[in-house]
């Protein structure tokens, strides 16, 4: 019949899952029941719903940071419960700044699963390393080869270590902001690097440079100095040096090279050389011009004597022998700037002798310049006779060659054995280096002059003798011209031979005069007066060398003399060493001629014609007056101020003197008076 069922429960949650026993009753009508226990199973299949969240997270001081379940996780579902969540990643560092992906996964009781990703922002908050202090360094070479580099500064967090490194011309390493120490010559780079702590490296760089000292050397001049000074020049390997010159504590040039003369004192000249900035040690010379050849205007092996009014305007005096003797008469002097005259005896015969600095001991230590002799045959040479008042040019090499009056002639040969220039004649040599036995230079014209030229830098080989008369200019350009007078056949024995002689007055030799073995004679040199009516209207006849009165008339030597003796007999004689600096003499010649009983005369020229050289002048100035009236002419110098600082009087028309020997520097001006005729010029001295 009909049978009832009944379980005893029907309802099962998460609670339930697994096995669960259930009992099954079935009751007929007659209440008869039989029962069954069965076993029901509760599953979950359905998966988690993961819901996530986008987070910012900060580093911390050491530069790291993490995250959690909770952070990420925005309510998260399971039909039952999620038993485990799991985070693929959740610590970050500085490497890390910026966005970054993580999955958040979910499992529940049943094993099922799901995942979602969410992003983490990391920020870095921690402040950057930054260094300060770093500057390319210059250093001029010390001698201990350390130096001191001001040290870096490095702020900001977590800075864990700092070191450098050296490389280039010098190679170390160390630790710590200071980097001084040794480093080599040359170029260096300092590499500082700062470590943080996340393991972040800052770098910084500096040059560092060290220059070397530079050095001079000081190379001197042939000290037999043709211009009666010496020159010394510094030199150093690089071409953007620049030097100072150092004397007696004080600041003497500031150039490459300077040069040192008579007016120079004694002492240690020392030259400094820097380069980018960087000085050298001193190099140093010492200038003692005793025993400098150059210093010598007048030099002697044996003896000097120098008759009245002979003045050595510049320059000193001296005899290297042992027993030598150094003469003067009345006027005469030796007293320019820095002068001095030095022999074992010194004797002052007569009233207003002047010496700035005798000196009673031999002038020894002195280097002789090399001589030249004249070695050349001019036996098979042929002779010639240049005809008067021509002009003409000989290229050939002669044994026997005169010039005639008043002939103009241009020689190109280097060999001859006699010239004879006769009165008024004018040569030019254009050889630099000429070989001659006997040169005779007649007087000048009644109102002119003789001209004997040279090319520049010309040596003279005499063999034999030269022989100067009155009114002769040798050498006007002022070129460098110097005379080697000796005989190599004979041995240059010391004859004592009268071998270069000036016999007349108004003349000017501008030349340096070699001649150990023999004698320089000066006899010209007349004052007015000393002949005749005492009018200056005398004729003198001294060997076919007549003397025309014309008031004073000087005998000018320029250069350096050295010979075995030195006879300055003639009266107003000026010696002075010569400047290479100069300007040339500006010479008139008889351009303007007129003819007289069948001979060529000059027409006389009325006009005051002045030279000065050198303007500016850092010694002396010299005035060459020229003119064909031969009527003295006055001096007066006068400084910017108008007071006279100095006068002269009776000058020669055409004569030559020098000024200035002690004028301090400033502008002053010159006033010359012949008869009607002034002329003013000014001059200008600067410091040397």
């Amino acid at each position: 019949g009909n049978v009832s069922i009944a379980i005893n429960r029907s309802q099962f949650s998460c609670a339930d899952l697994g096995s669960n026993p259930v009992i099954f009753t079935a009751t007929d009508a007659a209440g008869n029941t039989d029962t069954r226990t069965v076993s029901v199973t509760v599953k979950d299949n359905r998966a988690p719903l993961v819901i996530t969240q986008n987070i910012t997270v900060q580093l911390n001081s050491a530069g790291v940071a993490s995250v959690t379940v909770a952070q990420i996780n925005n309510g998260t579902r399971d039909n039952c419960a999620v038993v485990t969540y799991l985070l693929d990643r959740s610590d970050f560092s500085r490497a890390d700044a910026g966005a970054n992906t993580v999955t958040l996964t979910a499992t529940d009781a049943s094993g099922n699963s799901a995942s979602a990703t969410a992003i983490v922002t990391v920020k870095d908050t921690a402040t950057p390393v930054v260094i300060t202090g770093i500057a390319s360094q210059a250093f001029c070479a010390s001698a201990t080869g350390t130096y001191t580099i001001p040290a870096i500064s490095a702020s900001g967090s977590g800075i864990v270590s700092v070191g450098y490194a050296v490389t280039g011309a010098t190679s170390r390493t160390g630790t710590g902001t200071n980097a001084s120490g040794a480093f080599a010559t040359g170029v260096s780079v300092i590499t500082w690097t700062v470590t943080d702590a996340s393991g972040r490296n800052y770098f910084g760089n500096a040059t560092v440079t060290i220059t070397e000292l530079p050095s001079a050397a000081i190379t001197v001049s042939n000290a037999d100095a043709n211009c009666n000074n010496i020159v010394l020049k510094a030199t150093c390997s690089s071409s953007a040096a620049s030097y100072k010159w150092i004397c007696a504590n004080s600041v003497f040039a500031n150039t490459q090279h300077i040069t040192l003369a008579q007016n120079n004192g004694d002492g240690v000249y020392s030259v400094y050389v820097t380069v980018n900035g960087c000085t050298g040690p001193a190099t140093n010379y010492n200038f003692q011009k005793q025993q400098i050849i150059s210093s010598y205007t007048i030099l002697a092996m044996e003896s000097i004597h120098l008759g009245e009014n002979n003045n050595v305007a510049s320059g000193s005096v001296g005899v290297m022998a042992a027993s030598g003797k150094i003469s003067l008469r009345r006027n005469s002097s030796v007293a320019s700037a820095g002068s001095f005259v030095k022999a074992r005896y010194i004797d002052r015969n007569g009233s207003n002798i002047s010496i700035a600095n005798a000196i009673y001991s031999p002038a020894t230590g002195l280097s002789l310049p090399a001589m030249q002799y004249n070695t050349a045959n001019t036996n098979q040479l042929p002779s010639k006779d240049v005809a008067q008042y021509s002009n003409t040019t000989l290229n050939g090499n002669y044994k026997n060659l005169t010039l005639k009056k008043g002939s103009q002639t241009i020689l190109t040969g280097d060999t001859y054995g006699t010239i004879k220039v006769e009165q008024g004649a004018q040569v030019r040599f254009t050889s630099a280096v000429l070989s001659i036995d006997k040169l005779k230079i007649d007087k000048g014209p009644r109102n002119g002059y003789s001209y004997v030229r040279f090319a520049p830098n010309t040596s003279v080989k005499v063999g034999g003798s030269v022989s100067i008369g009155s009114q002769v200019y040798v050498n006007p350009d002022n070129h460098v011209v110097t005379f080697y007078l000796g005989d190599k056949k004979s041995g240059n024995d010391k004859s004592g031979e009268d071998k270069f002689t000036v016999k007349g007055g108004d003349t000017r030799v501008t030349a340096n005069i070699y001649m150990p073995a023999s004698k320089l004679k000066i006899t010209g040199g007349y004052s007015y007066g000393d002949y005749g009516n005492g009018r200056g209207d005398c004729d003198r006849d001294d060997d076919d060398d007549k003397y025309y009165g014309k008031g004073s008339t000087n005998v000018y030597m320029t250069g350096w003399f050295i010979a075995e003796e030195v006879e300055a007999q003639g009266k107003n004689i000026v010696w002075n060493s010569f400047s290479c600096g100069m300007e040339p003499v500006i010479v008139k010649t008889n351009a303007l001629t007129q003819t007289i009983n069948n001979e060529e005369k000059s027409i006389p020229d009325e006009t005051l014609k002045v030279t000065v050289m050198p303007n500016p002048s850092t010694t002396f100035f010299t005035l060459k007056l020229e003119s064909r009236n031969q009527a003295p002419v006055s001096l007066r110098v006068m400084d910017a101020n108008g007071r006279v600082v100095d006068a002269r009087t009776k000058l020669g028309a055409n004569s030559t003197l020098q000024v200035g020997h002690n004028y301090s520097s400033g502008t002053y001006y010159a006033e010359l008076l012949q008869g009607t005729n002034r002329k003013v010029v000014q001059l200008i001295k600067v410091r040397g």
